[in-house]
């Protein structure tokens, strides 16, 4: 896993922030308070919560890693094979499904 020490703090903010932009309704206006709810989806019984805990963290993992792939090696935004392609879109046709 990820340590906090070594993740880059510049995607890691931007990667939160884009996502917290992507989704509808909005789950906070903060990065702090997203990193907030994503504790308490994690910690949570509610298998709802569970699902789209998982989702999200998919998600923010995907946009995080075109955004250190970028700013790593300057390739820009990756190129995604089918199934990576299949993947995100089924995210983002899922991330208006959850209501809290």
């Amino acid at each position: 896993p990820l340590a906090l020490s070594r993740a880059d703090p510049q995607c890691w903010e931007t990667s939160s922030a884009l996502l917290l932009e992507m989704r509808k309704p909005r789950i906070s206006d903060t990065v702090t308070g997203f990193w907030d709810f994503m504790i308490y989806l994690k910690s949570s019984d509610n298998i709802k919560h569970g699902t789209l805990f998982w989702d999200l963290a998919q998600l923010f993992w995907d946009i995080y890693v075109d955004c250190v792939l970028s700013r790593t090696h300057g390739l820009g935004r990756r190129q995604l094979n089918k199934n990576e392609q299949e993947a995100t879109a089924l995210h983002l046709e899922i991330r208006g499904q959850y209501s809290i």
